[in-house]
């Protein structure tokens, strides 16, 4: 981290970037938000800078059973969300550790510009990101999904899950009752205590993190489109194979055009997951 920001000359332009947030009606940016605004009260006075920490477990060897996650790998990552819009990019992801999956307070003197100027910044960890199972694995949550409290965010059981329209407070996860679940086994989803609420800025229950792709986009927009679509050709405003025409000559541009989806068969919509 201080490397980075050194060889690269940009914390003046991040600290100049947060700060065109300030009055910003818009919330753009997690250091607008409340969460961080939390965060920083514990370092007043001081130059402060989040990062977030990505989540990625996979699985290699592609065993079956009861081995399924034998050979379970967990990459992680780092980057900062401050850095300003041009300094955006892929290579300014960083690769932070590999560990098998089961095996699962910083403060740096930077030198500021070309001048010598040193300044003290703390790096602060903003939010810990990743995928569904990723993330419940690293913070000790409860790593099956079909268990009756899976949810991050609430102690919802299942059958709640399956009627409830509207938040309800008192289901809310919060450090005290993660403190007592994290006693008794699992019985509302925690695992166990991790490690990660040792460190001053963060807490499992404040790690305000939706995994959008697999909770949108491959669930409930999947889920969503597969029967509006076998709604309208029911309705015969298009058939099938017109929809399949239409979105396999569709001018993609040539970013995209490598990366399109496959073909919509009939049994994709009656089945959607």
């Amino acid at each position: 981290m201080k490397s980075f920001f050194e060889k690269n000359n940009l914390l003046q332009p991040t600290l100049h970037y947060m700060k065109s947030f300030e009055n910003n009606d818009k919330l753009t940016n997690f250091v607008q938000g409340e969460l961080w605004k939390e965060k920083i009260q514990l370092y007043p006075n001081k130059i402060v800078l989040p990062y977030f920490l990505y989540i990625d477990d996979f699985e290699i060897n592609n065993p079956l059973g009861s081995h399924l996650t034998k050979h379970s790998i967990c990459n992680i990552y780092y980057s900062f969300p401050a850095l300003p819009i041009e300094e955006s990019k892929l290579e300014n992801v960083f690769y932070g550790a590999v560990t098998k999956s089961r095996d699962l307070k910083n403060q740096w003197n930077i030198n500021a510009n070309d001048k010598n100027v040193i300044v003290s910044v703390h790096f602060i960890s903003g939010l810990v990101i990743g995928d569904n199972l990723g993330l419940n694995s690293f913070l000790n949550l409860n790593k099956s999904f079909s268990c009756n409290f899976f949810c991050r965010f609430c102690r919802a059981s299942e059958e709640d899950t399956l009627k409830l329209s509207s938040e309800k407070n008192e289901l809310i996860r919060t450090a005290a009752n993660y403190e007592i679940d994290a006693l008794i086994n699992a019985n509302f989803g925690v695992a166990k205590n991790s490690q990660l609420n040792s460190i001053p800025s963060f807490h499992v229950v404040n790690n305000y993190y939706a995994d959008v792709m697999h909770d949108l986009f491959k669930g409930i927009c999947h889920y969503n489109f597969c029967h509006i679509i076998d709604y309208f050709i029911s309705m015969k405003y298009f058939d099938l194979d017109t929809l399949k025409d239409r979105k396999q000559n569709f001018e993609y541009g040539p970013t995209e055009i490598d990366n399109i989806s496959s073909k919509i068969e009939p049994h994709h919509l009656k089945k959607p997951k």
